[in-house]
This record gives structure tokens, sequence and C-alpha cells, in this order.
């Protein structure tokens, strides 16, 4: 099993760009050890796969509890939780970084060695969604599970690869405790046709 290491730096994350062998039956990078879990579905981006991690904190307050002594004291405990989220994206073949030519949301941040940042903190809970730039909208919810309206568009061709976007114009929008709503642009290729001479055939009028 192959392992890929995260390391971060401020509110950005990077992978291990580790190459997966035949001999690999799979890849596996492990979160903090401080209760960060995966509570949604990933989504994937052609190769790249996107998700949100969540991980909470709590802290006590005790008041009026100074006599211990005196069973008969008033005293209260308060207490917070807080939480915040990282917005994971890894290469969906070897858990890795993802690397020039990659499908990558654009977190603004890149490594030294060049690669997109795999990870960005959020404050509180945050989700986000897709949205294809080709698409008037989507039938799934903000958490990436199915919703709204349950009803999938009619299929109007076979796809021919997931390699590329239909469409240039493309983001995935979040909701964040502390910013509200949002969006990143989403980085990867586009499916542009071109047409281009192959030959040339000269015509003649007396055939």
């Amino acid at each position: 099993m192959l392992q890929q290491t995260i390391s971060t730096s401020g509110s950005y994350r990077y992978l291990s760009n580790n190459t997966l062998s035949a001999t690999d039956r799979g890849w596996y990078f492990n979160l903090e050890n401080n209760g960060e879990r995966v509570v949604v579905k990933p989504s994937m981006l052609l190769k790249t796969a996107a998700l949100t991690t969540r991980t909470y904190q709590t802290s006590e307050t005790n008041t009026g509890n100074e006599n211990k002594n005196d069973p008969c004291a008033s005293s209260s405990v308060t207490v917070k939780t807080s939480a915040y989220s990282w917005w994971m994206q890894f290469n969906a073949l070897t858990g890795g970084a993802l690397t020039k030519g990659s499908t990558y949301i654009n977190f603004g941040n890149v490594s030294s060695e060049g690669n997109y940042a795999n990870g960005l903190k959020m404050s509180g809970l945050s989700n986000f969604t897709f949205v294809d730039g080709s698409r008037n909208g989507l039938s799934v919810s903000r958490d990436g599970d199915s919703g709204e309206s349950g009803t999938e568009p009619e299929l109007k061709h076979l796809p021919q690869n997931n390699s590329c976007f239909a469409s240039s114009n493309n983001s995935v929008t979040y909701v964040d405790a502390s910013t509200g709503a949002g969006s990143y642009a989403v980085g990867g290729s586009s499916c542009n046709i071109t047409v281009q001479r192959i030959s040339w055939r000269e015509i003649f009028a007396t055939y």
C-alpha cells in the first residue's frame, strides 16, 4: 500500500508525489491525529478527487468552585465547541500531489516544486459543490450528496473521456462560517475542438 504524506504551511497543505508501483494495492494518507475526519462524499473533478474534512475542538470553563471543600458551593461548567475544515484535493490515481496538467481548485498557492496546494484551511464547517460552466444547474446538494431536485438532466451523448472539461468556465462554490458564500476557479484542460489542414488537394476544372 502506497503512503503519501501531508506537509502543512500556514493555511495550506501539500502532499508528497510518491509513485504508485505495480505491486501497490492502493494508496492512503493520514489525517491529523486530533479527531480530523471525512464525513462527506468526495467529488470527482476529472482525475482529481476533492473533499472536506472536519475537526472539532472543545474548551471548558469552571466558575464558582473556588471552595472545593464545601459540597454546597455553587459552580458551573461552560463548554464551548469550535470547528474548522480542510478542503482537500489530490490525484485520485495516486493520492498524491497535483502537478502541472492536473485538474485543480485554484487556492492561489503552489509549493516550491511547482505543485498546486492540496489543502486549504477554512474556519467553521465548510462545504462546496462543483459548478460546470456548460450546465445550468446541478441535481446534487451543496455537500455533494443526492438532493435538490433529485433528477439528472437528460444525457445528450455518451462521454468521450474524462480528461478534459467541455467548458473552461468551471468553479466550486462554497459556504464558509466566517466569510459566507464564495467561489474558487477550477483549472484544467478544456476539450476545445480545432480544425487543422492535413494536406492540400488540387482540383482541375477540365476533369
